[in-house]
């Protein structure tokens, strides 16, 4: 098979399986987003008449308190007291009464994007909290959706986290390949110069002869001999295995265990100061654009980005925008590929912590063996 047919087989394995795994991610979304919307919808729709009745009624009793001069009683002053109060009645002593006009005081409706937007903060565990279901059937597909949802978005963030853990240390290695090359280019340079210099003696000028010699011996071992090929050199009828195509066909899985491999190993020495570099990054970058997407001030910004990508979720603060929503996907996308960066160090230094505290244990019953042994004996 051809190079570049190996070349395509193998993107193949890498691509179309996450692909997969986005495309059902976005249409479970969808689904759940439409479900909702028609679930919840009307509810929705019920709970808001029976609010601006309660408000009216309210609002007439204020008025037949104050006789039929009512040219100083501002009706939306009143309208929006009501809210506060009922917001608070609610809320009082930091127990939530019901939740029967949670979404309606605070005017977040069941609509299509929104019940997206619910369905997205309740699978990846961040519940900002500014929905919850109202009737029994929301609830129950609640319980089901993320049943399902949650081990979904944990695999496709994994997956991800991985991809772009893996992209960015072999950015990080060919940095400090380039950074070491241009240190050796620079002090190769000016060995040259010295040796090329007249005045420097008889050791100073180099051999073409054996200089090329050397170029060929470096060439040499960095030619990379596949198993096949190294057979076919140490056979007698090395010839006739160049053209046997069956053992380059089964070499595919070979090479895409080889590339999880390789992956693998450039996970296992993580500098322990590129997570926080690559998290803080993205949330410093990320707010400036987040604050005019959404109108909010620079600090505001980060304190959302903070709370949602780590899946503290407070409901606070929460986007009106779907593009904010994508950002914050993206936030989770980025503490997922930080914990694959630093989870391996994480345990190295936890197994040293522990093997250190064995080692404390082991000293201290060792003395008092000793000390035990001493006393017996005098």
């Amino acid at each position: 098979m051809p190079v570049n047919g190996k070349t395509c087989c193998r993107a193949l394995q890498r691509v179309v399986p996450r692909l997969i795994l986005i495309t059902a991610y976005i249409f479970y979304l969808l689904f759940g987003g439409l479900v909702f919307s028609m679930i919840e919808g009307p509810r929705y729709d019920q709970l808001v008449a029976e609010e601006e009745y309660d408000f009216e009624m309210a609002k007439d009793l204020l008025i037949q308190a104050y006789g039929n001069d009512t040219s100083s009683i501002d009706g939306d002053a009143v309208f929006e007291r009501l809210k506060r109060l009922v917001y608070a009645a609610e809320h009082g002593d930091g127990v939530m009464i019901g939740q029967h006009n949670k979404t309606v005081v605070i005017g977040e409706e069941w609509s299509f994007g929104n019940s997206m937007l619910f369905c997205m903060t309740s699978i990846s565990t961040i519940g900002y909290g500014h929905l919850v279901p109202h009737t029994f059937i929301g609830g129950f597909i609640c319980v089901m959706y993320t049943s399902v949802g949650i081990p979904l978005t944990m695999l496709l963030l994994a997956d991800l986290g991985r991809l772009y853990a893996v992209i960015i240390m072999k950015m990080y290695y060919k940095c400090l390949a380039m950074c070491c090359r241009c240190g050796k280019d620079k002090g190769q340079k000016s060995s040259q110069r010295d040796s090329q210099d007249p005045g420097a003696g008889g050791s100073g000028g180099m051999d073409p002869d054996g200089e090329k010699e050397n170029n060929r011996e470096l060439d040499l071992t960095e030619i990379e001999v596949t198993p096949e090929e190294e057979g076919a050199l140490h056979s007698p009828n090395g010839a006739e295995n160049h053209h046997v195509d069956e053992p380059q066909i089964q070499v595919i899985g070979h090479n895409h265990q080889q590339d999880i491999d390789a992956d693998d190993a450039l996970l296992d020495d993580v500098p322990i100061f590129l997570p926080p570099i690559v998290f803080w990054s993205y949330i410093i970058l990320s707010a400036p654009m987040f604050a005019l997407i959404e109108g909010w001030s620079f600090p505001t910004s980060i304190y959302f980005l903070y709370i949602s990508i780590t899946t503290i979720g407070f409901g606070d603060v929460v986007p009106e925008c779907s593009i904010g929503l994508v950002f914050a996907w993206m936030g989770l996308v980025t503490t997922a590929t930080c914990v694959v960066l630093a989870y391996r160090k994480i345990i190295k230094v936890a197994t040293w912590v522990l093997e250190f505290l064995d080692s404390l244990v082991r000293r201290e019953r060792i003395r008092q063996r000793d000390a035990r042994y001493s006393s017996m004996s005098i």
